[in-house]
């Protein structure tokens, strides 16, 4: 049985400018697919080439096994929510919806009380009168939404259609979109640059960037095991760093023929944990420092080290700048490694450490705590390990 949407190595150009370059990805009935990406990536593009309103360069859009090259926009039983909604500005909001109904092959029930359903899902009560060109951005997101559900289409196609709400709004419509795909069993094709929207909503998200699918998969593996590290910064709260590790650490390196290699890993500052800290010399405030830790100026603390069971890595380094983010602290350090980010449960930290980061944060020039310096650890088993030419 052939998927319901089938891109097959689908390019399209303007000019001399390619936007995407030979996306294949197959969509199964009833799967809620994110397509995650940052500007520019071709998200966009790759719907409009599906919903018919532009034609590939090359390669195929089919549904249900058919070539959608012949087909128009208007036959295709498509779904779609702009970035700015669409509908019909010269109408009211009940009519719009109204419409989107009546409009619907496959409808079934009251029209009043399916329409009445849907303004109550998406608070659209207090606007029903109103013309569609009258009201702001989030409040026509609202009623687009609506449509594409009263549309009764089979695939829906929905383009950051939360972007321009507040983060409340945008919660509530989040879980009603999630909450209605496992209710209906549409086909959703769902585009967003936003990672925490992706993890929450897609039962398999393709990574897209600069028009070129660089991961597939469901959100667990694709999170867990990047193919690498841009893959690995597309997806997650907080940046994944990347540092260089002997190959010798590893389990059977002596087979791979690679001694007095490195290999590249990614890490994530949440799997960091911090295990000593000073500031200027001081006393130490979490746990014992290695033995050739000098927290000062000038230290010296060899920033590499793996425990002695082999099952943690240990990093050293200065303490850049430190940022409370309510939950946590993120606290960006440099070590020999270069850069790095590590997330810090504010649980885990002494009032009088907080107080103190929060003087390095804040730049504060006139405190006395002078240059701050951290180790951390990490389990060496939640490192993600990229090949020499894994991507960037």
């Amino acid at each position: 049985m052939p998927p319901q949407l089938e891109l097959d190595c689908v390019s399209k150009s303007y000019g001399k400018q390619v936007v995407l370059h030979g996306v294949s990805v197959r969509i199964e009935p009833g799967e809620l697919v994110v397509v995650l990406g940052e500007s520019g990536s071709g998200k966009s593009t790759l719907l409009r080439l599906i919903a018919g309103l532009e034609a590939c360069s090359s390669g195929a859009v089919l549904m249900q096994g058919v070539d959608q090259k012949n087909v128009p926009p208007h036959q295709r039983s498509i779904g779609i929510v702009f970035q700015n909604g669409n509908g019909y500005e010269h109408l009211s909001v009940r009519e719009n919806l109204e419409l989107a109904f009546m409009a619907s092959k496959n409808r079934s029930g009251d029209k009043r009380s399916e329409v009445n359903r849907w303004i109550e899902l998406v608070q659209i009560g207090s606007l029903l009168s109103q013309k569609l060109c009258l009201l702001s951005g989030g409040q026509q997101q609202r009623v687009a939404l609506a449509r594409a559900y009263l549309s009764g289409k089979s695939l829906l196609l929905m383009d950051e259609p939360l972007a321009s709400l507040d983060y409340i709004h945008r919660s509530e419509l989040r879980e009603l979109i999630r909450n209605e795909h496992r209710e209906r069993g549409q086909t959703l094709v769902y585009v967003t640059h936003d990672s925490d929207e992706a993890m929450l909503l897609a039962d398999r998200i393709v990574l897209l960037s600069q028009g070129q699918v660089i991961q597939a998969g469901v959100p667990r593996d694709v999170y867990l095991r990047p193919v690498s590290l841009l893959a690995g910064k597309r997806l997650g709260r907080q940046l994944m760093s990347e540092i260089e590790l002997p190959i010798a650490w590893f389990e059977n390196s002596d087979r791979q023929g690679l001694e007095g290699r490195t290999v590249r890993c990614g890490v994530r500052p949440h799997d960091w944990t911090l295990v000593s800290i000073a500031f200027g010399g001081e006393a130490d405030l979490l746990g014992g420092y290695p033995a050739d830790f000098v927290a000062g100026p000038n230290s010296t603390f060899e920033s590499l080290q793996k425990s002695e069971g082999g099952g943690l890595l240990k990093i050293g380094g200065r303490i850049l700048q430190a940022s409370w983010l309510g939950d946590s602290w993120l606290v960006r350090m440099e070590s020999d490694q270069g850069g790095l980010e590590l997330a810090v449960s504010a649980g885990a930290l002494s009032v009088e450490l907080s107080n103190k980061l929060e003087c390095v944060g804040s730049r504060d020039s006139s405190s006395s705590v002078g240059d701050a310096f951290a180790v951390a650890t990490i389990p060496i088993r939640r490192l993600s390990f990229f090949p020499p030419n894994g991507g960037a």
